[in-house]
């Protein structure tokens, strides 16, 4: 079930009588614990990338400017999920909150290149490439989802943050040099912004987890505004379970985010 079924599912529990928390139902509290744990997963484990430390200087990822990888994966690359063996990688965290952030992106020719722009709760919200119409080479800009674009070329993102992505074929080692010369000809300019500081992650105590969460709502609130008030009830039945359902995580997890419930905009201009 995806986010927006979570969600609905919590309120209609809610208000079939269930809104404050009853320690005669601990089942309920679980499930509603459980329920907004996982709905909130997405921002959590894409802030706590934002805010992973670089291990040359101890720094998180800087914002609005690209953060590359030069050379090509190995069997044991697990930093968010297992990447391609034949693909360079940049990424780059965005923030639309001071202004538009320019991005530009190399011609390729008949290489191929890709940009997957994802809001926060990994929903992708536009992906360049090649292969789209319209193709991927040229000036964009990336706005708040407030801002009004003016052509095709703006994309109104969904969320106030944004994580991007570009993945370029590289045809064995000998290519390298040419791929990086490509990597370099990306550009990302915005209003400079301090890194992001997070303190949670999926393995946090459930306090931690949830009081990082609802600082990320507020920053980063959901596009359907019913989930989000869903998700607050929610999370204060949560609260209230905790002596009787201490641990509310869901366990197994696979390593991967959830997948996004929207299909992909192929840079189509918004509406």
């Amino acid at each position: 079930m995806h986010r927006r079924g979570f969600i609905a599912g919590t309120a209609a529990g809610l208000a079939a009588g269930r809104a404050t928390a009853d320690a005669s139902a601990p089942a309920d509290l679980r499930t509603a614990a459980r329920s907004a744990w996982l709905f909130v997963l997405p921002l959590i484990e894409v802030a706590a990338l934002r805010a992973r430390q670089n291990p040359i200087n101890g720094q998180p990822a800087p914002i609005n400017a690209f953060t590359h990888v030069r050379s090509l994966a190995g069997p044991k690359a697990r930093a968010v999920t297992s990447p391609n063996a034949d693909t360079l990688y940049s990424s780059a965290f965005v923030d639309t909150t001071q202004g538009p952030v320019r991005l530009e992106v190399p011609d390729c020719g008949k290489r191929y290149l890709s940009v997957q722009i994802m809001d926060m709760y990994t929903n992708n919200n536009f992906i360049l490439s090649p292969r789209t119409p319209g193709g991927a080479a040229g000036a964009w800009r990336l706005l708040s989802p407030d801002s009004e674009p003016r052509d095709s070329r703006d994309l109104r993102l969904a969320t106030p943050h944004a994580w991007v992505i570009v993945r370029i074929l590289v045809d064995g080692p000998s290519d390298l040099p040419a791929v990086q010369a490509i990597q370099d000809r990306l550009v990302l300019q915005g209003p400079a912004v301090p890194p992001s500081i997070n303190d949670a992650t999926r393995t946090s105590s459930w306090p931690v987890y949830f009081a990082a969460a609802e600082q990320l709502l507020k920053s980063d609130p959901p596009q359907f505004k019913n989930g989000l008030d869903a998700f607050m009830r929610c999370a204060m039945q949560a609260r209230a379970a905790i002596f009787c359902a201490p641990d509310i995580r869901p366990r197994p997890l696979r390593r991967s985010m959830p997948a996004s419930a929207k299909r992909p905009q192929l840079h189509a201009p918004p509406a």
